[in-house]
C-alpha cells in the first residue's frame, strides 16, 4: 500500500467455502471451517512469519445452474468469500484467490454430499462441460483419474463466456475501493491466480 516491496510467505488451502445444497437457500456453508484454518495460522505458537494464504475455490460453488436452466453467480457465495477474506485481514493475512481450482475427478464427481459438484470432472462443473461444442457429458469416466477425453478440452472449457463472467466478477469485486469494507478486502486480496495447473492440448483456444 505504501509502494514498498514485501515478501509473501504462506500456505495453500485446498478448499474455499463449500455449499451442501444445490440451489440458494437449500443447504449450508462450511465457511467457519475455512476461517478456522486462517485463524490457526496466526494462533498462539504458530509460525509468525506466515502472512499469506492461497485459497482454492470450487468453480461450481460460485456459479451454478438454476432450476430454470440458466447459469448464475451465487451472491451468497460471494458473501461467504467476503467473510473468509475479512477473517484473513483481521489476522494480518493476505489472500491469493484461485477461482478455478482444477483437480482430479474422484470424489468431486461423486459430489461428496455437494450437489453442485456432481460430475464436476477436473472440478469443472458439469454444466460448463455441456457448453462445449460438441458438449462433453461426464459419465462413468468421471470416476477415473484425468479421463483422456476431457483432458484435451480443459483449456476450451475455461474459455467459455460463463467462465469469463465468473472471473471478471471476482476481479471487479476485489478491486473495489468504493466503501471501506470493499477497500479493505481489495487490499487483502493481493493476487488472483485465475486457473491452477491447467492441462491443454496445444491447439488454439477459441473463446465462446
Amino acid at each position: 500500500e505504501q509502494g514498498a516491496p514485501f515478501t509473501l510467505n504462506g500456505v495453500n488451502s485446498k478448499y474455499g467455502p463449500q455449499y451442501s445444497g444445490d440451489q440458494p437457500g437449500s443447504g449450508t456453508w462450511n465457511t467457519t471451517l475455512v476461517q478456522s484454518v486462517i485463524t490457526q495460522m496466526k494462533g498462539a505458537g504458530g509460525p509468525t512469519q506466515l502472512n499469506t494464504v492461497r485459497v482454492n475455490l470450487d468453480w461450481g460453488m460460485f456459479q451454478y445452474k438454476t432450476t430454470g436452466g440458466s447459469i448464475a453467480i451465487d451472491t451468497a457465495a460471494l458473501t461467504e468469500l467476503d467473510a473468509v477474506i475479512d477473517t484473513a485481514r483481521a489476522n494480518g493475512v493476505y489472500v491469493i484467490l484461485v477461482p478455478i481450482h482444477l483437480r482430479q475427478p474422484g470424489s468431486a464427481c461423486l459430489a461428496g454430499g455437494k450437489p453442485r459438484l456432481l460430475n464436476a470432472t477436473f472440478n469443472v462443473p458439469a454444466w460448463a462441460w455441456a457448453k462445449l461444442s460438441p458438449p462433453m457429458t461426464p459419465g462413468s469416466d468421471c470416476a477415473n483419474s484425468y479421463p483422456a477425453a476431457f483432458n484435451d478440452k480443459v483449456d476450451d472449457v475455461v474459455a467459455i463466456t460463463e467462465a469469463r463472467t465468473y472471473l471478471r466478477t471476482l476481479a471487479a469485486r476485489y478491486s473495489d475501493f468504493s466503501t471501506t469494507a470493499a477497500a479493505n478486502r481489495s487490499k487483502t486480496v493481493v493476487a488472483i491466480d485465475l486457473v491452477n495447473e491447467m492441462p491443454a492440448d496445444a491447439a488454439n483456444v477459441t473463446a465462446r
